[in-house]
């Protein structure tokens, strides 16, 4: 349930960010840089894929250096879910209007990752569920 509606406002966030920002970009003309767009759909990537990664590699880090992890350093998973879809969703409504640019194309890479684990996850949850 928190995982639908956390994929919902991810696809709702990035959707206002293609609203506001992508109405900026002119689609007859490829930008000459960059656009807010794609910095902002950059942005969102790369904190998404880093809120995986530390959910993932933090515990194991904490007990290799003999701390005991605690559930008070996990940052929310729903979060990432949110960031995920809307950079995602943001980095492709930039590429739709001709933002070639290294951030959209970071934007795009580093948003697929974490949703690409998510929907990993949900499918995995499915075939094999912990009951």
């Amino acid at each position: 349930m928190l995982a639908g509606m956390s994929l919902l406002g991810g696809l709702f966030l990035g959707g206002a960010a293609y609203a506001v920002l992508g109405t900026r970009i002119d689609p007859q003309s490829p930008p000459k840089r960059a656009s807010a767009l794609a910095w902002v759909a950059m942005g969102f990537g790369i904190t998404a894929t880093l809120m995986v990664l530390s959910g993932l590699l933090l515990p194991a880090a904490l007990s290799a250096l003999g701390i005991q992890p605690v559930i008070a350093f996990a940052l929310p998973a729903w979060l990432s879910i949110v960031f995920a879809f809307a950079g995602t969703v943001a980095a492709f409504g930039a590429f739709a209007k001709h933002d070639r640019h290294w951030p959209t194309w970071t934007g795009i890479v580093v948003g697929l990752l974490p949703v690409l684990f998510w929907v990993w996850f949900v499918i995995a949850e499915i075939v094999t569920p912990h009951g």
